[in-house]
């Protein structure tokens, strides 16, 4: 009360309007100061299991903040668990080399499959940032050890330019324009293969937001701290298995709910492969018979 009380005498004393403003204003201050004192936010001084129940049992934005789901979402994750894109990647300078793709900074490549649900199906990762996507997947569909899915007979894997029009795997007429967002930010397909490409890229379109939603979630797979790799290649399934489980529990969720889904900043590579020439007619005759019942239907319609 004593400084309101000089407050009010010097503003009584001058007959300065900009003064007695600037006295209003500083005193205004130093009251904020005498009744919000600053304190640490995070405080708490609890680890491991009863930090986490605190979190849980605490404010339910809190616990998304922290674990990147609801509270109820996860309760169910350690019930669950008691029962049973490139990627950044952080290496010694020694083995950089192979893991540097073509923007310059180290990543691991990671193979994935999703479904129309946005889950994924199949995950592969580790491999070096410079390798080919052609080459990984070859590696897939000949090692058995891997249990690489085989879609079923009359279906067929959506696949970017990067892979080759071969048995089982459709990709879109390279030499036209494919990506959706090229589509939405110009102009509308033109031609029977443009029109093939855009039907194409919507549909593949489900992986690259899976791909942006999955970064959106997890920062670390936007900067990988210095783990050993085997730590990092780890990390990053987790980070998927924990993009599907959330996914299945059917429960509001900000990032998979938002209107405007992130997509990815995948690049198509040139392919390198070599398939058999009978393969690629089949595929070609079948990409072809599509492209054109697509085109006369809206021709006719």
């Amino acid at each position: 009360m004593d400084v309101w009380n000089n407050i009010r005498r010097i503003i009584q004393l001058s007959d300065d309007e900009e003064d007695n403003e600037s006295v209003l204003i500083f005193a205004a201050l130093l009251e904020d100061q005498n009744f919000y004192q600053k304190r640490r936010c995070r405080d708490s001084i609890l680890q491991g299991e009863t930090y986490v129940m605190e979190i849980l049992n605490g404010h339910r934005e809190r616990c998304y903040e922290n674990f990147r789901m609801y509270p109820e979402v996860f309760r169910i994750l350690c019930s669950t668990l008691k029962d049973g894109t490139h990627i950044p990647a952080t290496l010694p300078a020694s083995t950089q080399l192979p893991f540097r793709g073509r923007k310059g900074y180290t990543t691991q490549n990671v193979m994935a499959v999703c479904d129309f649900d946005m889950r994924f199906t199949y995950v592969l990762a580790g491999w070096e940032g410079s390798a080919n996507d052609s080459r990984i997947l070859n590696e897939c569909t000949e090692n058995e050890a891997m249990n690489f899915p085989t879609p079923p007979a009359g279906k067929y894997y959506l696949v970017d330019s990067g892979y080759t029009n071969k048995l089982d795997y459709l990709a879109p007429f390279r030499g036209h324009t494919y990506h959706f967002q090229e589509y939405r930010r110009t102009r509308q397909p033109r031609g029977r293969e443009e029109v093939f490409n855009h039907r194409h890229s919507s549909l593949r379109n489900i992986v690259e937001r899976c791909f942006g939603l999955l970064k959106m979630r997890f920062a670390i797979l936007r900067a990988m701290p210095p783990y050993k790799f085997s730590t990092q290649v780890l990390i990053v399934m987790a980070c998927y298995t924990l993009h599907n489980f959330i996914k299945n529990q059917h429960q509001p969720d900000d990032i998979f709910d938002g209107n405007d889904p992130p997509q990815s900043d995948s690049e198509d590579d040139e392919i390198v492969e070599h398939v058999p020439s009978a393969q690629l007619r089949e595929m070609d005759q079948l990409r072809n018979t599509i492209a054109d019942q697509i085109w006369n239907s809206l021709l006719h319609s």
